[in-house]
């Protein structure tokens, strides 16, 4: 997944929020760019929505960046007759004895090589590379 800093090769720098420290974000740039298209496979948007349970909270209570099935519409990423081929996988849940299993793994890569060419060098995947910087290796 190199290419994503290959688009914009300055959005590795991080010193828009943080001065002149100039911290270098290329190393997470990739990291950051498959935990975002992972959290929108997973969620259908992101960031991750926030989900409360008696014991413990997980997700981010910041607003929706991305919502897949406004940006699949919108840009019609998918031919409307594979969205109906997508709509009756998603009926059918992974315990179909692997049935579909073929065509949701195609779907799924399919799906996944349009969303990192999406979100490649963008601000989202800057953003996450960020903060990902600022926790430490």
């Amino acid at each position: 997944m190199s290419h994503a800093t290959a688009a914009h090769p300055a959005a590795g720098r991080y010193d828009s929020l943080h001065g002149d420290e100039g911290i270098d974000l290329e190393p997470y740039m990739e990291r950051a760019l498959e935990e975002v298209v992972e959290t929108v496979l997973n969620y259908g948007m992101y960031p991750q929505p926030r989900r409360v349970s008696l014991y413990f909270t997980t997700g981010s209570t910041a607003p929706r960046q991305f919502d897949l099935y406004d940006w699949i519409l919108e840009t019609n990423a998918v031919d409307p007759s594979e969205l109906r081929e997508y709509f009756i996988l998603s009926l059918n849940d992974h315990s179909s004895c692997g049935m579909f299993e073929d065509a949701r793994s195609k779907w799924e890569k399919k799906l996944t090589e349009k969303l990192l060419d999406h979100f490649a060098g963008s601000e989202i995947v800057r953003e996450r590379a960020e903060k990902l910087a600022e926790e430490g290796p």
